[in-house]
């Protein structure tokens, strides 16, 4: 078996031939600005062998060339959704005791991009597709990010977008515990489902979760095990805010915060775009007032490319991400003097 698939939701504006359904998704938002798609991508592995790839980065920038676009078919009458499709295949997997990774982009990433991270993700975690079902299955939520690190005015106008999509993924995000919630007991899976945002894909998740409390009366709903939150381009007090990520913690059972002091990215939106320190570069404001399940890991001492920003694909945090969502004890942690502080060596 050769063909690598990830799932995807997006509220990027649909790109068609002739009235058909979607071939690609572009830099704008559909209509309406929440209103979602559903599809999944396609890689064919055809005559490569693991060797091919020397890490996921490498295989992350051949799916971006080379993976096909399905996107769902959805009646008019709305009697047949995309989200009830994707999330009856994730089932699926989920009954054979696959876990699931929702993948959330940063900036400047195309639809392409983002669904290739996702596919990387996926040959990382769980390795080349075989017959058998994957370990981890990974769904890819792309909104329009279409920016870039300078100038002022395309930054600016990526986190416009990421903050108008935060109500898209909370709607995305309903539908799922919706779904979750018409399973009958006795006809629950055993796999899990593990949340992953990084970069400005942290203040999209940010977004969600103040939309989330419009429609949620009370506690919000435990749907995720691990959440992994990687160079996050938020305020360093997020964790700690309730207006911000400060009720992230009723969503997961742990949350792991991986930081990079020398992240340059980060660097950039905290002095050139006059944010505030970033949650990504040195952690929370204050560990003593965030949640006991929080853990920060210190990547600084093992990321050595120029921009420290996409440093979760390859190398030693590549395998202490696999072992945080794999449950088993990260081999490569020591640890901070600080409470629920660790450092990558």
């Amino acid at each position: 078996m050769n063909d690598l698939t990830v799932g995807f939701a997006t509220n990027r504006d649909p790109i068609r031939k002739r009235k058909k359904l979607p071939i690609d998704f572009g830099k704008g938002f559909n209509t309406p600005m929440d209103e979602l798609r559903f599809g999944e991508v396609h890689l064919d592995l055809a005559g490569k062998v693991p060797g091919d790839f020397a890490d996921a980065v490498e295989l992350e920038a051949y799916a971006t060339a080379n993976l096909e676009v399905r996107a769902y078919d959805e009646r008019a009458d709305r009697t047949v959704l995309g989200s009830q499709t994707l999330f009856d295949r994730l089932k699926v997997l989920m009954d054979q005791k696959t876990d699931v990774l929702v993948y959330m982009h940063g900036y400047n990433v195309t639809f392409r991009q983002g669904v290739a991270t996702g596919a990387a993700l996926q040959w990382l975690l769980s390795g080349p597709p075989t017959a058998a079902p994957p370990a981890m299955q990974v769904a890819t939520f792309s909104w329009p990010s279409d920016g870039k690190l300078t100038p002022y005015v395309a930054y600016r106008a990526d986190r416009l977008d990421a903050k108008t999509s935060g109500p898209a993924f909370g709607r995305a995000f309903l539908k799922l515990y919706e779904y979750l919630r018409r399973i009958r007991p006795d006809d629950r899976c055993g796999g899990k489902m593990h949340l992953l945002c990084h970069s400005m894909g942290n203040y999209v998740l940010e977004n969600a979760i103040q939309h989330l409390e419009e429609f949620v009366p009370g506690r919000l709903p435990r749907v995720f095990d691990e959440i992994v939150l990687v160079a996050a381009d938020v305020d360093a007090d997020a964790l700690e805010d309730r207006k911000k990520l400060g009720r992230l913690a009723e969503l997961g059972t742990r949350i792991t915060v991986y930081i990079n002091h020398a992240d340059k990215a980060l660097l950039a939106s905290d002095w050139t775009k006059g944010n505030p320190e970033r949650l990504g570069q040195n952690g929370p404001s204050n560990l003593s007032n965030v949640p006991d399940k929080v853990d920060v890991v210190d990547t600084t001492p093992v990321v050595h490319d120029f921009k420290g920003h996409s440093y979760f694909l390859n190398g030693v945090v590549a395998d202490d991400l696999r072992e945080v969502l794999g449950a088993k004890a990260p081999t490569r942690r020591v640890r901070d003097e600080r409470r629920q502080r660790w450092r990558l060596s």
